[in-house]
């Protein structure tokens, strides 16, 4: 037993880290920053920064666990869009990204998963509520100039 094969001693050294559960492409999912909008505008999701980096080793998952259902333009993506709705009320979203370690084999490692939540929120529409009454006056006495102006014209004539 005095000469081991490297193959061996690499086993050995691995086992430590093994038995602690630990894995050397940990996933850590990483949602980016919470993000306000208004209604219609396109929301970007950003899960570039998750690990593993290696995009072949992780499989990347992204879902609504509050609010209405979206579409999205690619929920597996490392980066995804989808519209925000508008409506007169806040709407507030909470995604979540779950990226899953992959092994070399291309199956999934469920023990090695990892998930980060976002929150969206959506204003409220503004309703129209017509011209200010500052306008109205404005308009009103812009009128009534240009009619003492067509009269005082037509006193001339």
């Amino acid at each position: 037993m005095r000469y081991m094969s490297r193959a061996l001693l690499g086993l050995m050294a691995a086992a430590p880290l093994a038995a602690a559960g630990g894995c050397m492409d940990e996933a850590v999912a990483r949602a980016g920053a919470d993000q306000t909008v208004d209604g219609g505008d396109t929301v970007t999701l950003d899960g570039s920064a998750s690990s593993p980096k290696n995009t072949n080793r992780r499989q990347m998952s992204w879902e609504v666990v509050e609010g209405p259902e979206v579409t999205f333009s690619d929920s597996d993506g490392e980066v995804t869009t989808f519209t925000a709705p508008a409506g007169t009320a806040e709407t507030r979203f909470l995604i979540r990204l779950t990226v899953t370690y992959v092994d070399y084999a291309g199956a999934p490692v469920s023990s090695n998963s990892d998930s980060d939540e976002v929150v969206v929120r959506v204003r409220a529409a503004r309703e129209d509520d017509g011209p200010d009454e500052a306008d109205e006056e404005t308009s009103g006495d812009a009128a009534a100039a240009a009619e003492e102006s067509d009269a005082a014209a037509d006193g001339a004539e």
